[in-house]
């Protein structure tokens, strides 16, 4: 397939603009970047209610924001993973994608911040994700959400959060996840895959800029193990997950392989790859209104999970 034009043309924009490589730029530029991406997407839908809180964590307490769209015909709740990196990324970033999950699924979608590198290093993220995951099904009862339809959601490094939650959860004997849902995620992203090399320059992330913001997260070599899905030695036992990868994506087949090992292991695993798309194309979507392909397969996949057909009404 080729590029989605909307794609096509941003990545031009972005080329004619002379913008420096991220891996040769600061921390707080990487983070403007991101920041940015508001400006590159669709009007939000409206919810019944947006709710702001807290979490408590062990450090202390991290930002959420909960929506409820109105009609939780599943009565699940997804627990969402920013993405940026480890280093960037926040509610404003994700507040339409969040929206956007929502309205599309019947969902009740929570938001959860996590600490960010290089300030707060592995395993700050994780044990954030996790606390957030606890919180989650304590409270999901109040939003009219069943803590056995639980469902957690990462975005690129929100991807790599989210699947090692999941196996976090499994270890500790709870609490119970109904399924996975990893976007583009960031697994595996230092593997020599066809991707890798195919999309090293020019599609929005490079292979260099993917590992300089590894470099920011991890401290030591036991880190690299410890923080990557890929490295985990059983899958075994991890609740159904679906995996969305972007064609033109440095992660796409990193992503896919993790996906093939979760089917090797025994775990249901749907792969779904977006044709034309980039990374981070969730933050994209007035660019093209083929990001919404990716809420469309997440809302097949719960209906699917839960035994309702189609997407909520």
């Amino acid at each position: 397939m080729t590029l989605d034009p909307g794609i096509a043309q941003l990545l031009d924009a972005v080329a004619a603009s002379g913008a420096g490589p991220v891996e040769e730029g600061s921390v707080e530029e990487f983070r403007a970047l991101v920041a940015s991406l508001v400006q590159f997407q669709a009007p939000a839908p409206e919810m019944e209610s947006v709710i702001d809180t807290m979490y408590p964590t062990q450090s202390g307490s991290q930002f959420a924001r909960i929506f409820m769209p109105g009609s939780n015909k599943y009565e699940s709740v997804m627990l969402f993973f920013h993405g940026g990196g480890f280093v960037a990324g926040d509610a404003a970033v994700y507040d339409e994608p969040c929206r956007s999950l929502a309205a599309a699924t019947g969902s009740v979608v929570v938001y959860a911040d996590y600490r960010l590198a290089p300030e707060h290093p592995y395993p700050a993220a994780l044990d954030d994700a996790a606390a957030a995951l606890a919180w989650v099904a304590v409270k999901c009862r109040e939003w009219g959400g069943d803590p056995a339809r639980l469902i957690i959601v990462g975005e690129s490094a929100g991807g790599n959060l989210a699947a090692l939650t999941a196996i976090r959860a499994r270890d500790a004997g709870g609490p119970p996840v109904a399924a996975q849902v990893l976007i583009n995620p960031g697994i595996g992203g230092t593997a020599a895959t066809r991707s890798r090399s195919d999309f090293a320059e020019g599609y929005m992330i490079s292979a260099k800029a993917m590992d300089w913001m590894w470099q920011h997260y991890m401290q030591t070599t036991e880190d690299s193990a410890l923080s990557d899905p890929a490295e985990v030695s059983s899958l075994v036992g991890l609740p159904p997950a679906l995996t969305i990868t972007m064609e033109y994506d440095v992660l796409r087949d990193s992503g896919e392989a993790y996906a093939a090992r979760l089917a090797q292991a025994g775990t249901p695993s749907t792969v779904a790859r977006i044709d034309g798309l980039i990374h981070a194309s969730m933050a994209l979507s007035g660019i093209t209104t083929k990001v919404g392909e990716i809420n469309r397969n997440i809302a097949d996949f719960v209906g699917a999970l839960f035994g309702l057909a189609g997407r909520p009404d």
